[in-house]
């Protein structure tokens, strides 16, 4: 679902121009399969999707700064569907801005840890519960009032 810290290296040694053995060692694979490791992250659906996002992210910016106008990136929302897929992809992109990264991490958050001291409720409580759905369950309805 994610990249992993190697293969987001490996991205970005690709996208300064190495090739993929010399990107994989930088990313910090083995020696001895950094080859083999290289062809395989460059068929990686999410590594050549990666690669592909941030080569298009950077061709908007060239052309925009070479013509003298505002970054016009473009619409994110046909590449990712979960919101919460954006904002991981935003939190681990080490090109962003870090106040952009700490500012996703913070939104998401509550959509990956809980909180603590929220745990499940006790038995106890949970004895209350039914006893009180059960008492509602079963109480003599008052009676109707008369109207003249």
């Amino acid at each position: 679902m994610r990249l992993t810290r190697k293969q987001r290296a490996f991205v970005d040694a690709v996208l300064a121009g190495k090739s993929g053995k010399e990107a994989a060692l930088a990313a910090g694979y083995s020696e001895t399969g950094a080859s083999v490791t290289a062809s395989r992250l460059m068929k990686h659906e999410r590594v050549v999707a990666a690669i592909e996002r941030r080569k298009v992210v950077e061709q908007a910016k060239e052309e925009a700064k070479a013509a003298g106008r505002k970054v016009d990136l473009p619409d994110l929302s046909q590449r990712f569907s979960d919101p919460k897929e954006f904002l991981f992809e935003v939190m681990s992109d080490p090109s962003e801005e870090m106040r952009y990264r700490m500012e996703a991490a913070k939104v998401l958050m509550p959509y990956e840890h809980e909180r603590k001291g929220a745990a499940a409720p006790s038995r106890k409580q949970e004895r209350e519960k039914a006893l009180k759905g059960a008492l509602e369950r079963f109480a003599v309805p008052t009676a109707p009032t008369m109207r003249q």
